[in-house]
């Protein structure tokens, strides 16, 4: 292979005669699929460039390989129009199944343009037989690397990448109720057979709504069985669900939620923080047809945070908050972000987006009142988490979230505890005092004296202070 001579040996600062771009697996991964069979679309992104360009003009074909060694080749057709310059590229090469489609493309926000695929075209389609050994089959995950070149020259190639090609979840995502506690059941005999994911994998639930006056996504909760069993089975609490999360109790008596999914990650390359797309493996969804009854809903647990403005010492590993109560039926805690209070009226509002970045985590708290709660910041509990200690004046905002201490993940909290589609919180002035030294006072200070001599001592009062007046 033309494309593997030219990696063997090569630095990749070298490797190209015509740029230097380099690639990587984008973190967009998106899925697509039936209610019962599911496919993630690969997708690259430069990594040293702001974007990319593929299309008949730009001369370039893309090279994508399996773990077994099987490979297509996907170029533009002649006089592709148009040319697409992208921050990302996804592969939209093949369905559900893994087959090739009819008219494939290579697509970005809205454009596409139109490719052929050739070579080991049947190599996606999980079960048929790969390379030279017809014994060898694809599997519904696989590992896919894929190689760029321009004018018939090697530029770049990713990583390898695990993704989720035909994944059959036969009868999809299924409920036993639409109150309650709602036991949620999804297949998994795509998966049982393949050891190399089922010992690296991590899950999460999550709901969306179609609610436009609240953020699309209601629920996000680790699956903490996800390496067990026949099949994925988990409860959620819809009594931690708003009414007004998911939709107007007063106009139906059962809400369809616009998306359930069941997102899987490759536990072996997950970052500390799970749940981001570049890790994601594949996504099976029940699209328009899980149900939730809000009026169930409605009566909620107790809760709330009360976070006082305090004053730390410079340096300080941690804030402290006052009381928190939950008085529902799992453990929670607090996550203190970072918070702008950018329209100016000493108000922090999560519809504003002032709520920033998470610095810190307490640990998990039983259900009821909690008082006098220390909340940590010198580990990091978010991607963006670049803060270990404060060190300048700013407001916090401590906020509720249910807890898990199962998952493995080294957090303790999940998703936030929400009232009115409105996150539980509070916020707080936190003002670092400064670091004083004795040997460099400020003016005006006192400083305490105290002098001892082997004879006798005394003090004296000298403008309106004690001074120390010594006796030989």
């Amino acid at each position: 292979d033309l494309d593997r001579d030219l990696m063997i040996g090569v630095d990749k600062s070298q490797q190209s005669p015509n740029t230097d771009l380099q690639i990587k697996h984008s973190e967009f991964l998106n899925s697509s699929g039936s209610q019962t069979v599911f496919a993630s679309n690969l997708a690259i992104e430069p990594e040293n460039a702001e974007t990319i360009t593929f299309g008949d003009g730009a001369n370039r074909s893309l090279v994508i390989e399996n773990s077994s060694g099987s490979s297509v080749k996907v170029e533009p057709v002649a006089n592709a129009d148009p040319t697409i310059t992208s921050e990302f590229l996804i592969l939209n090469i093949y369905n559900a199944s893994g087959e090739i489609r009819t008219n494939p493309t290579v697509v970005s926000k809205g454009e596409s343009v139109a490719v052929e695929v050739t070579r080991d075209t049947e190599m996606f389609s999980a079960g048929v037989a790969t390379g030279a050994d017809p014994d060898e089959q694809s599997e519904p995950f696989d590992n896919y690397e894929i190689r760029l070149r321009e004018d018939g020259n090697f530029i770049d190639s990713t990583d390898k990448r695990l993704v989720g090609i035909g994944y059959n979840a036969a009868d999809g995502i299924q409920q036993n109720s639409t109150t309650g506690d709602i036991e949620v059941t999804v297949p998994r005999s795509s998966l049982n057979d393949y050891t190399e994911v089922t010992d690296d994998l991590v899950a999460e639930f999550t709901l969306e709504s179609d609610n436009p006056t609240t953020p699309d996504l209601v629920l996000r909760q680790n699956i903490t069985t996800a390496n067990q069993g026949g099949n994925f089975t988990f409860t959620i609490n819809s009594s931690a669900i708003a009414p007004s999360e998911i939709g107007d109790p007063e106009s139906a008596s059962e809400t369809t939620v616009r998306s359930a999914s069941l997102r899987l990650y490759n536990a072996s390359t997950l970052p500390e923080i799970p749940g981001f797309d570049d890790d994601l493996i594949i996504t099976i969804s029940a699209n328009d047809q899980f149900k939730i009854n809000p009026e169930a809903a409605a009566d909620q647990p107790t809760a709330s945070v009360t976070f006082d403005d305090q004053t730390v010492q410079n340096g300080s590993t941690s804030v402290n908050v006052a009381s928190a109560t939950f008085n529902g039926t799992e453990s929670f805690n607090l996550v203190v972000h970072q918070a702008t209070d950018s329209d100016g009226d000493g108000e922090i509002e999560a519809d504003d987006e002032e709520i920033g970045t998470k610095i810190g985590e307490s640990e998990a708290l039983t259900p009821g009142t909690e008082t006098n709660i220390p909340v940590s910041i010198d580990r990091t509990v978010d991607r963006n988490d670049t803060v270990s200690q404060l060190t300048q004046n700013q407001t916090l905002v401590a906020m509720l979230h249910t807890a898990n201490t199962s998952d493995d993940n080294n957090l303790v909290h999940t998703a936030p505890i929400t009232r009115d589609g409105t996150p539980v919180f509070d916020q707080a002035d936190i003002t670092v005092s400064p670091e004083s030294s004795l040997n460099d006072p400020a003016a005006g200070d006192e400083i305490n004296v105290s002098i001892q001599h082997s004879l006798s001592s005394a003090s004296t009062r000298v403008g309106g202070r004690f001074m120390p007046r010594i006796y030989g």
